[in-house]
């Protein structure tokens, strides 16, 4: 029986960013909108106790990819019983399985439109959305240590637009 062990360390240094704004008030409803991000400058990895560091950072290694940037920007808005949100999601690229080749950059846009008719019935929300409004197909990838081929499914996904509804009710 063959049991997993870490037995070397991990050195990294990043630089982890979030911002938040709220516009003032208008007639047009209320705006927020948002960044958040990361971006890894240092991803060292090693195998063994004392063994060498492998520099990692922006590679595929040992199946993992290690992504060096990533971010999501958000806008939301809401009026009255009304709301919409929409976010743009962006990966960077990485250096694949196969050395040379380079995974590219996964972008998506999601969209979701709410309504809560505080008139009829206080606490209920109806929303329907899309994920991938764009459609975007996952970037090829030869990584072969998941069942799943030609893409890394723990960097993209890929179903592809994905639409969806949601009915809650909250009665606090």
């Amino acid at each position: 029986e063959a049991k997993t062990q870490n037995l070397g360390e991990t050195k990294t240094i990043g630089i982890d960013m979030s911002f938040n704004f709220r516009f003032p008030k208008s007639d047009l409803g209320t705006f927020k909108a948002s960044f958040d991000s990361t971006y890894i400058t240092k991803y060292d990895l090693q195998l063994e106790k004392g063994g060498e560091f492998f520099s990692n950072n922006g590679k595929y290694f040992k199946g993992q990819s290690i992504i060096r940037f990533r971010h999501s920007t958000a806008v939301d808005w809401s009026r009255g019983e009304f709301g919409a949100h929409t976010s743009y999601n962006f990966t960077q690229g990485y250096e694949d399985y196969t050395p040379g080749r380079r995974v590219a950059n996964f972008e998506t846009v999601d969209a979701q439109v709410t309504w809560e008719p505080k008139s009829l019935l206080k606490g209920l929300s109806l929303s329907f959305g899309i994920k991938n409004l764009l459609d975007r197909d996952p970037p090829a990838s030869n990584q072969d240590d998941t069942f799943q081929v030609g893409y890394d499914p723990r960097y993209s996904d890929p179903r592809g637009r994905i639409m969806y509804g949601k009915l809650s009710y909250s009665w606090t």
